[in-house]
């Protein structure tokens, strides 16, 4: 009998990002097809088989899109490679790379929650949209890209954004109550799709980093309440 592992693995792997017409000047950002992409596709299939074995369903925790040194990067939400190896314990052979603000958070929030088999028990954590996206910064070199940050953009991938988020419920995953992280454009867009029958937003881990490094312990325990109340 397929499990939830298998299920989710077989949207991720098969799912075609390049359906969307983007924008000139867009660029995608799909670790699974890269230049490591083997690699990549073999610590995804590890995750998935390491917590995700059963036919529990998970609570949805929806972040925007993955970028350059998380997911964008190992294919694991909100995980740069150090942490796909300390945290997750899946050796890999990706390269070093700087540590993700992101990351630094959900290292925190998944140890607070008692590991990552615990954790990993009561949600699935991915983005409103797969895979990431570039644009060309003032120093002419690619830099992450929100798709909201482009009207143009956000509507381009609305349609297969959709066709993901109802994949995952069919995968598996909750439809009665979703998790969004950030609490303006995000939330707002996860709300107009009108896929979740109840979202709840809460501070997304690189503005907590960025601006409430300080009080991080505090998010943290926002964030397993509310999974707590799910």
């Amino acid at each position: 009998m397929p499990t939830l592992a298998d299920r989710l693995l077989d949207l991720i792997l098969c799912f075609k990002p390049e359906r969307a017409l983007l924008p000139a000047g867009v660029g995608l950002l799909n670790p699974l097809r890269g230049e490591h992409g083997a690699e990549v596709q073999r610590i995804v299939t590890a995750f998935h088989h390491g917590f995700f074995n059963d036919n529990d369903p998970r609570m949805l925790l929806l972040g925007i899109n993955p970028g350059r040194f998380g997911a964008g990067l190992t294919g694991i939400a909100f995980t740069d490679p150090n942490d796909v190896r300390e945290v997750l314990g899946i050796p890999h052979e990706l390269p070093d790379s700087r540590p993700e603000t992101s990351s630094r958070f959900f290292k925190q929030l998944v140890l607070a929650a008692d590991g990552p088999v615990q954790f990993y028990s009561k949600v699935y954590v991915h983005s409103v949209f797969p895979f990431g996206f570039t644009c060309t910064g003032n120093n002419g070199k690619a830099v992450n890209l929100n798709y909201y940050h482009r009207k143009d953009l956000a509507e381009a991938i609305r349609p297969l954004a959709t066709e993901w988020l109802k994949g995952l419920i069919a995968a598996g995953c909750r439809s009665d109550h979703a998790l969004c992280l950030g609490k303006g454009e995000n939330f707002r867009f996860l709300q107009e799709l009108s896929i979740f029958n109840r979202i709840t937003p809460l501070e997304h881990p690189r503005f907590i980093m960025q601006y409430r490094a300080k009080s991080a312990d505090r998010y943290v325990a926002d964030y397993l309440e509310a999974l707590r109340d799910a």
